[in-house]
């Protein structure tokens, strides 16, 4: 089974939020059965890719929570995608910001308790040659 790398730090209500731009594979670590040794294949690094906010009420080795209203989008004129994610009230939750860089990847931050909304901003880098789709990376993340 291979776990994610996850950080955890304590965010304030209000803060911008900036997820590391690079996670050195080197850091992750694969849990294995007695006589086994894990191993991560890749080498290098893996770009941050994108962002969301989750909550939980267990570990984040459990199943994440699925959002009670869906995140809202909003494009600005194909430059710009804002995503807002409401968090429910809830006190026993634990609250993350989970930020992505492929091969089910992660870092995970937790939010404070009375974090009610994070918003990621993405902003459009380039379109791919090869498929034509616009690349969007994470600007900015602001939660209160």
């Amino acid at each position: 089974m291979l776990l994610c790398v996850l950080f955890s730090g304590v965010a304030r209500a209000g803060q911008r939020i900036a997820c590391p731009m690079m996670v050195d594979v080197r850091q992750v670590t694969v849990e294995s059965p007695a006589g086994w040794t894990g191993i991560y294949g890749p080498s290098g690094t893996r770009p941050l890719l994108g962002a969301e906010a989750i909550f939980t009420t267990g570990s984040l080795r459990d199943s994440w929570g699925e959002l009670r209203d869906p995140p809202t989008v909003k494009k600005k004129g194909g430059a710009v995608i804002e995503t807002k994610y409401p968090l429910p009230p809830e006190r026993e939750l634990g609250k993350w910001i989970i930020c992505h860089y492929g091969e089910s990847l992660y870092q995970a931050m937790k939010l404070p308790t009375a974090t009610k909304e994070c918003a990621v901003t993405y902003n459009r880098e380039y379109t791919d040659s090869a498929s034509k789709k616009p690349v969007y990376r994470v600007a900015d993340i602001t939660c209160k």
